[in-house]
């Protein structure tokens, strides 16, 4: 009876390898292929942090008329290959990778309707919006390309002379101050108003 079960336990062992074999291939397979992806994507992404940077700095240039205007054009959205298979990395990542276009969307949205209402010649309001945004979205991409690197152990990106993240971090903070300063000076007015 006990080489019966041994001779079953063979058979299970015997026909187990191929399949575990095939397994851990198609398991190796796939990480190989996620890496390759968030190597493409997070290459993408550095990009287009860098457009965004050259966005931020942008403070415009008077035209013959006198009117401000921009001289680096907004970047298009990242444009991932085709031949990418979105499905071997984390869904998370890959919702949030695929759903970037969306955000900058949005922000293109908020910008135009901020031209719309800006005051010429300078329209300061739009340029501090497109400014705004475009540091969000930069700061965006870099989050997710942080956590790409993270997962699938890509070096971090080095710079030569400068650090993006940190200027795109500071310009952000300047408009955020002083967004909050308007904010305070017109809840201050509105306080006075009801005070009389």
């Amino acid at each position: 009876m006990q080489e019966a079960w041994f001779g079953l336990l063979g058979v299970v062992i015997g026909a187990s390898i191929p399949v575990a074999i095939d397994w851990w291939k198609s398991r190796i397979f796939r990480l190989e292929e996620a890496r390759y992806l968030g190597i493409r994507v997070v290459c993408v992404l550095d990009a287009y942090i860098e457009k965004c940077l050259s966005v931020v700095y942008d403070t415009g240039h008077p035209n013959a008329d006198g009117y401000l205007e921009t001289q680096i054009k907004t970047p298009d959205s990242p444009i991932f290959s085709d031949e990418i298979n979105w499905k071997s990395i984390n869904h998370d990542i890959a919702y949030e990778v695929l759903s970037f276009s969306n955000d900058i969307q949005s922000a293109n949205q908020t910008i135009a309707f901020t031209a719309d209402n800006a005051d010429p010649p300078d329209y300061e309001e739009w340029f501090e919006e497109r400014v705004f945004q475009y540091a969000k979205l930069g700061l965006k991409a870099h989050e997710m390309t942080t956590k790409l690197r993270k997962i699938y152990s890509i070096p971090q990106r080095v710079y030569d002379g400068y650090d993006p993240i940190s200027e795109l971090r500071q310009e952000l903070r300047v408009i955020q101050d002083r967004r909050a300063k308007k904010m305070a000076q017109i809840e201050q007015l509105i306080a006075q108003s009801d005070a009389k």
